[in-house]
């Protein structure tokens, strides 16, 4: 066939082809010795509705045999006549797509494995034709979690998918990534740069940085158009209205009609998206008072009018002062009273004394008048006893530093009532009321079955019974302490340790720091919450851990790094000849814990498994 005619498939999941050059001189020396396998182009585009762009004008497309095509068209450069052995076939599989897919992937994986990102591709494709996961992972000899995995590779955005290919970008790095960002390509990206440009970072922590950063510019946004819709002007409040800005801002809704109404309304808008609004006027004091400031005012007057009319009941209990007997230990307690008040309470006793024409104390400090009392008849000692009484009852009351009143406050206050005709104010009265509530309801007895506070955590997937994300304290592992019934996915690792850590802040305060690997019991593997009252090291924690070992588990394809033969994390994206990478990570992982690594000694195990063993003294 000419060799125009002839095109890859599209939907081949494997892109990178490699290094022709091998093949190219094979082809310039020896032709094509093993005819790639075509398939009707018209049919394939058919089968393929999204690539029939791509299969435009052409006659056949490659089925088998890619590589061989793309050398030969290395070789022959812009020969027009240059053509291509082909073997067609034109049965069914030209219009199966899942079949074509499967002859291809046979091919690919025959020749070399699959990359995690060609995988994916791979896996996307057999379900964009109508294959569901299960049954992907059935013809890939795989675990449907596995195929989840890969599927969110493909989330990632077109460079940073370019980067995991390459090798650029990790696997694990790039999972965050996604997960992170919840598929979001932009914080993906923004985030990806941050921490490329930094150096330094966790991708969760970088998408969450890069998030409020969004919201935060939204905010702004958000308001500025509002402000712009309102007509009402965006100013730096210091620059246009100088150093005494603060006096121009308007507090109420008031305010900012007026200001609206005069044409003096401006705002700035805050950089967290907040809106304050000022007048280029000076606001009228009156009507800008805000409610907190308002409500102090109102408070502050009504102490006042209290006040004033406490004064005058006082006042007119000294003016009409019982006659006190002056029989046993009277006489002392009146003098000791006279002698202990301070002088406010003396000021205010000295004013109603001297309206009752008891005393004059014109001209005398209160330290006088407690002398000149000294040389008094009992009358009016006992009168100026009872006046300071009251007088230091009353400045307990006005108190400015008390937020409220006690019994011995609504003592005085009856008082007067029942002596003076006294009639408490609105104010008083709530004041009054706040003390008989607290009489009436008394402060709860200490609950004694509080839940204790765990202090080993595990977090683990039920795939039997709950078939969702469950949580459980210390040893009881026959008793979930929580459930997580809306995760039902074993793969939503970091949504149900979200959710763990939720949990725990709310129950217990606890703050979780991190999750290391352990087992709820033996052979069940579980995550262990890190967090500051934990008595003992998370599992292979560094307190607990002797050896550290790194190896390949070809039967899962997955390099495993055990405490004390106790699995502590695992890697399932380098394959077995990637020890330098394996290590690299292994080393990143004891950091994390850490455990400083000086390197991996390789060593032989009992069935002649080649596995690594941390330095971590320096001295292999």
């Amino acid at each position: 066939m000419p060799l125009s005619s002839v095109v890859t498939h599209p939907a081949n999941p494997r892109k990178a082809l490699g290094d022709l050059t091998e093949l190219g001189e094979s082809i310039r020396e020896l032709g094509v010795l093993q005819p790639p396998v075509v398939l009707p182009a018209g049919r394939v585009a058919a089968a393929w509705p999204d690539h029939a762009q791509d299969l435009a004008g052409a006659e056949w497309v490659v089925l088998m045999g890619a590589r061989r095509r793309t050398a030969a068209g290395i070789v022959a450069g812009d020969d027009p006549d240059a053509t291509l052995p082909v073997l067609v076939r034109d049965d069914g599989i030209a219009d199966d797509p899942a079949g074509q897919l499967d002859v291809m992937t046979a091919e690919n994986v025959a020749r070399a494995a699959l990359t995690p990102v060609e995988e994916a591709r791979a896996f996307a494709a057999q379900i964009a034709v109508g294959r569901n996961q299960r049954q992907v992972a059935a013809r890939m000899g795989c675990s449907q979690g596995q195929i989840s995995k890969r599927l969110k590779l493909l989330k990632l955005p077109a460079s940073m998918l370019a980067a995991v290919e390459a090798g650029k970008l990790e696997i694990g790095t790039a999972m965050a990534y996604v997960d992170a960002a919840d598929g979001d390509q932009f914080l993906m990206l923004t985030a990806h740069k941050l921490v490329s440009e930094r150096s330094w970072g966790q991708p969760a922590a970088a998408v969450a940085e890069v998030r409020r950063e969004v919201e935060r510019r939204q905010a702004v946004e958000s308001a500025e158009k509002k402000l712009a819709d309102e007509g009402v002007k965006v100013v730096d409040a210091h620059k246009k209205l100088g150093a005494n800005y603060y006096q121009h801002q308007l507090r109420t809704d008031a305010a900012v009609a007026r200001a609206r109404k005069e044409g003096h309304l401006v705002a700035e808008v805050s950089p967290a998206g907040g809106v304050a609004y000022y007048s280029t006027a000076k606001p009228k004091r009156a009507e800008n008072r805000s409610p907190e400031e308002q409500a102090r005012l109102d408070r502050e007057r009504a102490e006042r009018k209290a006040k004033d009319a406490r004064d005058a009941a006082c006042a007119a209990l000294v003016a009409a002062v019982p006659k006190i007997p002056q029989t046993g230990v009277v006489p002392l307690l009146a003098d000791t009273v006279i002698d202990a008040v301070n002088s406010d309470p003396t000021k205010l006793a000295m004013r109603w004394l001297a309206a009752a024409g008891l005393v004059d104390a014109s001209g005398m400090s209160p330290y006088q008048f407690t002398q000149h009392l000294r040389g008094q008849s009992w009358t009016v000692r006992a009168a100026a006893a009872y006046a300071l009484a009251l007088g230091q009852r009353e400045m307990n009351v006005r108190a400015p530093y008390r937020s409220s009143w006690n019994a011995t406050d609504a003592e005085y206050v009856q008082l007067l009532v029942d002596q003076a005709g006294y009639v408490p104010s609105v104010w008083e009265q709530a004041r009054l009321n706040t003390i008989a509530e607290q009489a009436a309801d008394p402060a709860p007895e200490p609950l004694t079955d509080q839940p204790s506070t765990p202090e080993r955590v595990s977090l683990a997937f039920d795939a039997e019974d709950a078939c969702c994300w469950t949580l459980f304290y210390d040893l009881q592992v026959d008793e979930p302490a929580a459930h997580a019934e809306h995760l039902t996915d074993p793969d939503a690792v970091d949504a149900a340790q979200a959710w763990a850590a939720e949990v725990l802040a709310d129950r217990h305060g606890i703050e979780v720091t991190g999750w290391s690997d352990g087992q709820l019991l033996p052979g069940r593997a579980a995550y262990l919450a890190v967090h500051a009252g934990d008595p003992t090291p998370a599992a292979g924690g560094p307190g607990t851990v002797g050896e550290w070992r790194l190896l390949f588990d070809p039967a899962d394809e997955t390099w495993l790094l055990l405490a004390d033969d106790k699995p502590h994390a695992d890697h399932d994206a380098l394959t077995a000849a990637g020890v330098d990478q394996a290590c690299s990570w292994a080393s990143a992982v004891l950091a994390d814990a850490g455990v400083v690594c000086h390197g991996w000694t390789a060593r032989a195990d009992g069935n002649a498994t080649l596995e690594y063993v941390a330095d971590l003294t320096g001295e292999c």
